[in-house]
């Protein structure tokens, strides 16, 4: 997880005389990067996340920190450090009043504090929390994958302050955009940018990692249903982001402790699967019925078996021959077999169901529609949607 403002700040004031004059309630701001930025022209290639220093070698008049602040502000830098000194003696009020109204954190030093030396702790500070997540989401990993010894694996993540009787569940998150992508880039970083900012604010464990096309997230808390409230946020912000159009999510069962962990991701990891495949946005883990049966198969040779026997012909079929077969039974089932149901959700005649289901009857080789082949296809049609 990425540092925080206030983390990466926490002995600023003993070691270089910082305080902070504006913006308290963004301290729990993510930061990504530090630099030491002097016009508006160079803050236009800033990334966002980034405390940015300044000792306002271009402040030539009266309004130019609150505009250079605002274009800070607009490009998602995290904190802003102003060196106090011969170019900026004192922060405008305005200046702190607007840090304050978009909870920017904003820092003042004084002129003897070499800018250099705090952005090089600073950076320290962000490579050593890098180090700690690679190393956190190793462990999280081995946990999953049954990579080494069980015990010594958890032991060296409690270690790593991950208690085993916090309530763990997992996220699995598809984000249907190119993968190699600008944009498929820029909706992962804010998307994990939004877990992370709020499992920080709710001092919650979370460890992010990519599996195949998939975003994971674990994530522990303190008290037993506090990952619902967590989610609902989640979601929320990706809402807010415009993102949800784009995201499959699969969510897992909380349990306490690690010993459920490799169960519930693969649940979550094939829940995501599945609702990308049914256009949904979120599927729990909870609220499935049948899908908890063949989620729970982990012998997938079986089930790509059954599959194969039954609707992978009809399939086959569609796509040598440019037809929509599959879909259309797949409306029949869900119309619990009535035709005259059917007519009227296609807008098709009665006879044209008829004609369609005599020819899916001859592709698949069946010689009456009883209710065994009907369920039997039914389960299929499930199978299919949950297969990686």
């Amino acid at each position: 997880m990425a540092v925080t403002v206030w983390k990466i700040f926490e002995n600023a004031t003993e070691q270089y005389g910082a305080h902070l004059i504006a913006g308290e309630r963004g301290l729990n701001r993510l930061v990504d990067w530090v630099h030491i930025v002097e016009d508006q022209e160079t803050a236009l290639f800033l990334r966002g996340g980034e405390v940015v220093f300044t000792a306002g070698i271009m402040n030539h008049d009266n309004h130019w920190l609150k505009d250079f602040v605002i274009k800070l502000y607009s490009m998602g830098v995290s904190a802003f450090v102003v060196n106090h000194g011969p170019h900026i003696e004192s922060v405008p009020k305005e200046v702190i009043d607007y840090c304050n109204e978009v909870e920017l954190p904003l820092y003042v030093i004084p002129w003897k504090t070499r800018m250099v030396d705090m952005t090089r702790c600073f950076c320290q500070k962000i490579f050593e929390d890098m180090k700690q997540q690679t190393s956190v989401a190793s462990l999280i990993k081995n946990l999953i994958f049954h990579v080494g010894n069980r015990e010594d694996v958890v032991t060296s993540l409690v270690r790593s302050g991950f208690s085993r009787n916090c309530f763990y569940n997992v996220l699995s998150i598809h984000i249907d955009l190119p993968m190699e992508s600008s944009a498929y880039e820029e909706a992962d970083k804010q998307i994990r940018k939004a877990a992370e900012y709020l499992a920080k604010a709710g001092k919650h464990h979370m460890i992010p990692f990519h599996y195949r096309t998939k975003d994971i997230l674990i994530i522990g808390m303190r008290e037993r249903g506090a990952t619902d409230d967590f989610i609902r946020q989640l979601l929320e912000k990706i809402a807010k982001l415009d993102l949800m159009k784009y995201c499959s999510i699969g969510v897992g069962q909380e349990s306490e402790g690690f010993h459920e962990l490799d169960k519930n991701f693969t649940r979550t990891f094939r829940l995501s699967c599945l609702a990308r495949r049914r256009k949904r946005e979120v599927l729990y883990y909870k609220d499935s019925d049948i899908e908890k049966l063949l989620i729970a198969i982990n012998d997938r040779e079986v089930l790509h078996s059954y599959y194969d026997k039954t609707l992978k012909r009809l399939r086959d079929y569609d796509r040598d021959n440019d037809t929509d077969l599959t879909e259309f039974f797949k409306t029949y089932l869900d119309c619990n077999c009535k035709p005259q149901l059917v007519s009227d959700t296609l807008y098709i005649h009665r006879n044209t169901v008829s004609n369609y289901l005599h020819r899916i009857m001859d592709i698949l080789e069946i010689s009456e529609l009883n209710q065994e082949t009907l369920t039997g296809l039914y389960l299929a049609y499930r199978i299919g949607e949950i297969l990686d």
